[in-house]
């Protein structure tokens, strides 16, 4: 069982070396091939531009800056409920745009709610004008709100279901105590019951406005072009006097705090946590890669040391969402209720080892290949890198930190490493769903 496990980590060893360096040379030639620009009309929308002629296919994202975080507590899941509105309220125009051989979808998260647009170039000019009408005049109406009202109600309930969003949400509402980031994105079902037209209306007339939107395009197209085009569709929209923005903290943790729900289930889901710094972080680049160390892939330490040689987890990982303001940094794991404290342990000694002991320059340089690897691979299609572009700009570090992020990676080193996990992982947060509900 060891030595097989050693022959796959020294083949993914050698797949990761060998996808870096083509992808790190195809990337090369992108790049010099196309810089990307950003542009700002005189009503504040912001467009971000990098032509990419590879393939006929353009893809385009708009960022609306707003999300479950800039909810007031009676609205939460208001984002998400606009965002769900503008997909049905013309469903003419979505048939026609996918008639076009085009993909429309829209997201949201606690940062920003996000619409995209991916089709073939030739039929760009076509599809971008009805798309554009899709945002900029919503109908809101009363029949459609009530039938979304009860798909947002049944996708709650699910939600609730699925033990690991569950568990997530204990871990949220737990850590983020007195910050908006507690709020999951669908809401709860109290709040969607009590939500008006009124606060649709009201919540997209204030954040709806050039000066709060990002405009992120990749792909086959001219660039001065396109603006002109955007221009053309935006112009007679106004600027808009947004509120002030002002994130609350989550209350500073003093000592560990744990939650336990108990649930009908087989098997124990914990996800163990600590609060991180935001993007803008110059840490961040460091957790990214403790992340990798830690538990984000096969052969991170989790992974072995719990799953494959103590055999105490069905499934182990970690995660390291990219925020706005308040981080978070997350390990977790399912295993057998009869190992929960085992587990336990086992995740704060792995974390304890980054605190105390220097990750070797091999395993350092391992993460870094893994991490660098993924990160270009993820950029081969125009959705991702129109996506990345937009993102980062909203995300308050700029467009550019795309092109620089592999240096800052690259930079980061084993004393950082150390350092940062110090700073961070002091006073956990412990959320455990297990067995004995009904």
């Amino acid at each position: 069982m060891k030595r097989g496990f050693n022959l796959i980590n020294l083949l993914t060893h050698l797949l990761l070396t060998t996808l870096l360096l083509l992808a790190l040379c195809f990337s090369s030639l992108c790049l010099a091939q196309s810089q990307p620009r950003k542009t700002i009309l005189e009503n504040g929308l912001t467009i971000l531009t990098k032509e990419n002629h590879s393939s006929d296919i353009v893809a385009l994202e708009v960022f609306i800056k707003v999300g479950a975080s800039a909810e007031d507590e009676e609205k939460a899941g208001i984002s998400n409920f606009i965002q769900e509105l503008l997909l049905s309220s013309k469903e003419e125009i979505i048939g026609e745009i996918e008639s076009l051989g085009g993909i429309i979808d829209t997201t949201v998260s606690s940062d920003y709610a996000e619409l995209f647009l991916l089709l073939p170039s030739e039929y760009f000019s076509k599809a971008f004008k009805l798309f554009s009408e899709l945002l900029k005049t919503p109908k809101f109406d009363p029949e459609e709100i009530e039938r979304k009202r009860k798909i947002i109600l049944q996708q709650i309930k699910a939600e609730e279901d699925e033990l690991f969003d569950s568990t997530y949400n204990l871990f949220r509402e737990t850590l983020y105590q007195g910050s908006p980031y507690h709020k999951p994105v669908l809401g709860y079902k109290e709040t969607i019951e009590g939500i008006k037209r009124e606060d649709l209306l009201n919540f997209y007339k204030t954040y709806y406005v050039p000066n709060n939107m990002i405009i992120s395009v990749s792909g086959d197209f001219i660039t001065e072009e396109l603006i002109k085009e955007i221009e053309e569709h935006f112009k007679e929209l106004k600027s808009g006097q947004l509120p002030l923005r002002q994130i609350k903290r989550p209350k500073e943790q003093t000592e560990h705090q744990e939650v336990i729900k108990e649930r009908e289930s087989e098997s124990a889901w914990l996800i163990l946590g600590f609060p991180a710094p935001k993007a803008k972080s110059k840490d961040y680049p460091a957790l990214k890669l403790i992340d990798c160390i830690l538990g984000s892939e096969m052969s991170s330490r989790l992974f072995v040391n719990l799953r494959e040689k103590l055999g105490l987890a069905y499934e182990v990982g970690s995660f390291f969402p990219s925020q706005r303001d308040a981080g978070h940094f997350a390990t977790y794991i399912i295993t057998s209720p009869r190992q929960i404290d085992k587990v336990k342990s086992g995740i704060i000694w792995e974390i304890a080892k980054l605190k105390q002991m220097a990750v070797s320059e091999e395993e350092l340089e391992e993460a870094k290949k893994c991490l660098l690897g993924t990160f270009i691979m993820d950029h081969e299609r125009n959705k991702k890198q129109a996506f990345y572009l937009g993102f980062y700009e909203l995300l308050g570090v700029g467009y550019l930190f795309d092109e620089e992020y592999p240096q800052k990676i690259e930079a980061v080193t084993s004393l950082q490493i150390k350092r940062v996990a110090q700073r961070y992982f002091q006073n956990y947060t412990l959320a455990v769903i297990m067995p004995g509900g009904k």
